[in-house]
């Protein structure tokens, strides 16, 4: 693995020159954001007529060892060559998404890792994600995350050499091994709470009363603090929704935003009759989630490439404390080079394929 960071237009292009002149490089993986000159410039660069496969995502913030950017890009020469599909117009509800998967274009023996990266804002991702991971089963590792800027307004956040895309997943297959560590650092301290009735992304109510409702009376009794709607982002960001799973963890979600008639909107479904806990997590174990994290990916020595996909809202509770967390990733010698994600996709061959809010996922390479 090669890497380059740049902060101007130019610089990125002969970057890329240099890659598509090395005969060790197959496909370029580009992890930028949406202050970057290659977000507002996107338009000289010419992708289309690119010699390797390149595949280019848009973030909040992106980082490489402890340096975290807003407005730089990473250029990621990859010694694999990505076999690379679009599921494009994910939101259209009258998309067959497992007739799209079932036609994807790609040799299916020998794939030992999955990357996967949605726009956040499309509407159908977690259906597409159980297709995928129906059509490749658990004989494979998953890897990636969701793009998007964090206002959460829908516009263009990946590219491949097609262009610029919007509400669309990218999925790239290649036969390198992989393996993968998660870990969030959350824990219960509420619940179980019967989830009654949700619409998509929003729950509506919880043990047959208004979700809200239930919800203010839980934060306000472990916070102590009256829970309005001008602090609820300050607030909820500590007290998180985790659906539990057999292994005793659980899958969080975050609550994002009031919904109207006292709802609550999350960063991911909560499914209908399913029950959830009230998960929290301090700094502390944060960061020791990250160093778990790290310990169980160093384990694989022969695997000189770190990718890590971090979740946007840990950064928003460890607050300055963010940078001890880049600190704890680089802590092995070897480079982690991720981003600050919208949602995280992983699975270790081991269990079911999840999206995932308020975590931490490392993929050795």
């Amino acid at each position: 693995m090669n890497y380059k960071v740049s902060n101007e237009i130019q610089e990125l292009k002969r970057d890329l020159e240099s890659y598509a002149q090395s005969s060790e490089i197959k496909t370029v993986l580009i992890l930028s954001t949406f202050k970057s000159e290659l977000y507002s410039q996107f338009e000289k660069l010419d992708f289309i007529n690119y010699p390797k496969p390149v595949v280019g995502l848009f973030f909040p913030k992106i980082f490489e060892s402890d340096k975290l950017y807003e407005t730089k890009t990473i250029a990621i020469g990859m010694n694999s060559e990505l076999n690379i599909q679009h599921v494009n117009n994910l939101s259209t509800p009258q998309k067959d998404l497992e007739a799209e998967v079932k036609n994807f274009h790609i040799n299916e023996k020998g794939i030992k890792t999955v990357f996967l990266f949605f726009d956040a804002c499309a509407t159908r991702n977690e259906e597409l994600i159980s297709h995928i991971f129906e059509f490749y089963g658990l004989e494979c590792n998953y890897f990636g995350g969701a793009c998007g800027d964090s206002d959460l307004n829908p516009k263009p956040c990946m590219f491949t050499n097609q262009g610029m895309l919007q509400d669309t997943c990218i999925v790239a297959t290649l036969s390198a091994e992989s393996a993968i560590s998660v870990e969030h650092g959350q824990k219960a301290i509420a619940g179980p709470y019967l989830i009654t009735k949700t619409a998509g992304k929003v729950i509506e109510e919880i043990e047959y009363r208004p979700a809200l409702e239930v919800y203010k009376e839980i934060l306000e009794k472990h916070s102590g603090q009256a829970i309005t709607q001008n602090n609820f982002n300050d607030l909820s960001k500590y007290f998180s929704f985790g659906m539990p799973r057999l292994d005793s963890k659980h899958i969080i979600r975050d609550p994002i935003a009031y919904g109207p008639n006292n709802t609550i909107v999350t960063a991911g479904t909560i499914p209908e009759n399913s029950f959830i806990y009230i998960m929290q997590g301090s700094n502390q174990s944060l960061l020791s989630a990250a160093q778990d994290a790290t310990d169980k990916a160093k384990h694989v020595e022969r695997l000189q490439m770190k990718l890590v996909m971090e979740c946007l809202s840990r950064e928003s509770v460890l607050g300055k404390e963010f940078s001890d967390e880049l600190k704890v990733l680089s802590s092995n010698g070897q480079i982690p080079i991720g981003a600050l994600a919208l949602g995280e996709i992983a699975n270790t061959g081991k269990e079911f394929l999840e999206l995932y809010n308020k975590t931490i996922i490392i993929c050795r390479m």
